[in-house]
């Protein structure tokens, strides 16, 4: 920390609960995070996963991946999920 109480690094941590609402309600929830009011009327109901898609599609597109580059990032989450401990429940 510099003399103004400035830092050089920061962590931001949080955690969220997804089983409380509906899909449809989760995902106006979860597009909050976009430019809401200007994606929403052009990606319509659940519009988060659609987002999703549509950043992963500009990412194999830049980056020349492919869906089974994607699969794997798929997979290597649910199975670290799967290992762990805590990974739905209240620890």
């Amino acid at each position: 920390m510099d003399h103004r109480g400035f830092y050089d690094v920061v962590l931001v941590v949080g955690a969220e609960q997804q089983k409380t609402m509906s899909s449809l309600d989760g995902s106006d929830v979860l597009g909050a995070a976009a430019d809401y009011h200007n994606e929403k009327p052009e990606y319509g109901d659940f519009m988060f996963p659609k987002l999703f898609g549509r950043i992963a599609q500009i990412y194999i597109e830049k980056y020349g991946a492919t869906e089974a580059d994607l699969a794997r990032v798929a997979w290597k989450i649910t199975r670290t999920q799967i290992e762990s401990a805590c990974a739905d429940a209240r620890c």
